[in-house]
């Protein structure tokens, strides 16, 4: 797999740096409800900490993961499936760009979508070498190049 130089969003890199690693859900921020005459009222029943609104919103799913040693044969079966569950996922641990070549497929199977992967340069030396990815949705509303 050819690698292109990518620079990845700031943004990016701090929400891995704030999960790190722990998988978190991070849920949108809704738009405001429409106007009504109670709109200022609280809403009582929303549920703490999930953002509620009647209006329909796009979530879009985001994750980190330290995947924990991804080498060329590592298999990869059970950490696509859960992968396939969200839209971007920041990865740490990756031993081999093979192995997460093959992740991605995986992941492309289990889904039923196109994806792709942003990777960093091999940080460290020897056995303790590893890299940093991405791997996102390529079928995300208002993605950019």
């Amino acid at each position: 797999m050819a690698r292109k130089r990518i620079t990845i969003p700031l943004a990016l890199l701090v929400l891995a740096a704030i999960a790190g690693g722990a998988g978190y859900l991070l849920y949108p921020v809704p738009p405001p409800p429409a106007s009504t005459p109670d709109s200022s009222a609280p809403l009582a029943d929303a549920p703490v900490g999930i953002p509620h609104t009647t209006a329909a919103v796009e979530t879009i799913r985001i994750a980190s993961w330290n995947i924990l040693n991804l080498g060329a044969e590592t298999p990869v079966g059970e950490r696509a499936e859960v992968i396939a569950q969200y839209d971007i996922v920041a990865l740490q641990e990756i031993e081999s760009f093979e192995g997460l070549e093959r992740l991605r497929v995986e992941v492309e199977s289990a889904s039923g979508a196109e994806w792709k992967v942003v990777c960093s340069a091999m940080v460290g030396e020897g056995r303790a070498a590893e890299a940093y990815a991405f791997i996102y949705r390529t079928d995300l509303r208002g993605q950019t190049q």
